[in-house]
């Protein structure tokens, strides 16, 4: 009975088939994650940039209608009138009046404080007793003075304080001072920062709102975050390079665009930044980067939950074809073998196949006849534990041959077997899996022991017949060479006998034609 191993998958080949498999559906799953990362990241720079944008523009907005408040004094006749019955003719209660005028603005307006500046941009008056410094400024915005009833908006920079200012200056109508004083009321970024902005990023966690102008040796700004943003001061040198707000004041970042960066704490960001360019300031909206993977994560999560979902459901679908595949294979398998042990069965020569290591795969039941062997009991072992040692070794190196060269070979052999030393005609050749890699080596042996006994016996009886011939050739050569001898013997004598003039006794015609030629 044939007995074979049937190659189904080997543990070597199903352990890369799993790790495929796993591998397959870490990459799949690692895909949806990085997709859903990259969607993420979009949509929270998107939100950042439209964030920015609509601040940019309120702040525009908002500086306009700080300015027509502050207009409010250079269209004022009242607040002239006042300034002149002052200075002109030093009405003290004038004064008092244009004072309490300019604070009522202030206060209504919002403003945090009101410089009044003489002709000469010196400071005559401030409603808290600071920004006297304020008409430096001025002089840089009208250095040759101030036409009556002109307005400037630029942003302030006081020495005694962190906080940039916009300072919105007015030049009163007056009749009889020229150049004519001028009123600046100055908003600080704090104020604008918690009163204005900020509104769209309520519920935005991780958002700040900030802005920023340029002074001489670096950047002073305000930023804060909540509902209502809480403001705080901050400074950067220019050397801090790595800050995103030193890189946006130096062009070094596109304005509008989203760019991953560092604030003024040193912590990391995705920021959004855009010129407001009336006055010179930056408005700067940004989420800490912990904040913005926090709303990435669940999605993230979600995304690697359904592709992982998905994934099971593939490779679950996958599996149950694969299993559907090596049953049926199997099935298949089961046929060839039952068919292939019909046809050795009913065959009397011995069929081995071997694999690439010389270990048996298949050993028919004219094998175990040959060797006395059950194929239990070789399959999974060598040759060696068949034959003896020189017999084996020969045989192995004959296998290898086949397998090195690719090729079928026949050859006689004479191997010790249970029934004593035979002679097999024996035909082997490569084992060949479905993509034509070798895989080991078949033998075919029929045992040729009787025939090749009668071939030598065949031999002997044919040499015996041509020793015989070659023996009775030399003989038949012996009777003609004394038979030649005598022919000539008996002419001379007849020819002595002529001579003598007596009758020749021997018939030599008739033994010439009839027997020996004359030589």
């Amino acid at each position: 009975m044939l007995t074979s191993v049937v190659p189904a998958a080997s543990p070597i080949a199903r352990r890369w088939e799993r790790v495929a498999i796993l591998a397959v559906v870490v990459v799949l799953v690692g895909l949806a994650a990085l997709h859903s990362v990259n969607r993420a990241r979009s949509e929270a720079a998107k939100e950042l940039v439209a964030l920015a944008a609509h601040e940019a523009l309120h702040l525009d907005r908002v500086v306009a209608r700080y300015r027509a408040t502050a207009g409010l004094s250079g269209s004022s006749a009242a607040q002239a009138d006042m300034y002149e019955a002052w200075r002109g003719t030093g009405d003290d209660g004038a004064r008092e009046r244009l004072f309490v005028r300019l604070g009522q603005i202030a206060d209504a307006g919002g403003f945090a404080d009101v410089v009044l500046l003489d002709p000469s941009l010196q400071p005559l008056w401030s409603a808290t007793g600071e920004g006297t410094s304020v008409g430096a400024r001025v002089a840089e915005v009208w250095p040759a003075g101030a036409p009556a009833g002109a307005e400037a908006v630029f942003s302030f920079d006081d020495a005694a304080s962190t906080v940039p200012s916009l300072a919105f200056a007015v030049a009163l109508r007056t009749d009889t001072v020229d150049p004519p004083p001028v009123v600046v009321f100055l908003l600080p970024a704090t104020t604008v920062l918690a009163r204005d902005l900020g509104g769209l990023a309520i519920g935005s966690p991780g958002v700040r709102i900030g802005l920023f102008d340029a002074a001489g040796d670096g950047l002073r700004g305000v930023a804060g975050g909540g509902d209502p943003p809480d403001p705080v001061a901050w400074a950067l040198p220019w050397s801090r390079t790595d800050a995103f707000a030193v890189r946006l004041a130096r062009g070094g970042v596109a304005q509008g665009r989203a760019v991953v960066g560092v604030d003024e704490r040193g912590v990391a960001v995705l920021a959004v930044g855009r010129a407001v360019n009336e006055v010179g300031w930056f408005v700067l909206v940004q989420r800490d980067r912990a904040a913005v993977w926090a709303g990435i994560l669940p999605n993230v999560a979600m995304a690697v939950l359904l592709a992982g979902a998905a994934v099971a459901v593939g490779v679950a679908a996958w599996a149950r074809m694969r299993r559907r595949q090596r049953a049926s294979a199997a099935h298949r398998a089961g046929e060839a073998a039952r068919l292939l042990q019909a046809v050795t069965d009913a065959s009397p020569d011995a069929v081995i196949a071997k694999d690439l290591h010389g270990r048996y795969l298949l050993f028919s039941r004219a094998a175990e006849a040959m060797t006395g062997k059950r194929a239990a009991e070789v399959l999974g072992r060598d040759v060696r534990m068949l034959l003896p040692p020189a017999e084996a070794a020969v045989a192995m190196e004959r296998d290898r041959a086949a397998m090195r060269e690719r090729r079928v070979v026949t050859t006689e052999e004479r191997l010790t077997t249970v029934m004593g030393e035979r002679v097999f005609l024996t035909t082997r050749g490569p084992l060949r899996d479905a993509e034509g890699r070798v895989v080991g080596v078949f033998d075919i042996s029929r045992d040729i022991t009787d025939r090749a006994a009668a071939d030598a016996a065949l031999r002997v009886d044919r040499q015996r017949l041509a020793d015989s011939l070659e023996e009775l050739q030399r003989f038949n050569d012996v009777l003609v060479d004394r038979e030649l001898a005598m022919v000539d013997l008996k002419r001379r004598l007849s020819a002595a006998l002529a001579e003598l003039g007596r009758p020749d006794p021997f018939d030599l015609e008739a033994l010439g034609s009839g027997g020996v030629e004359d030589a």
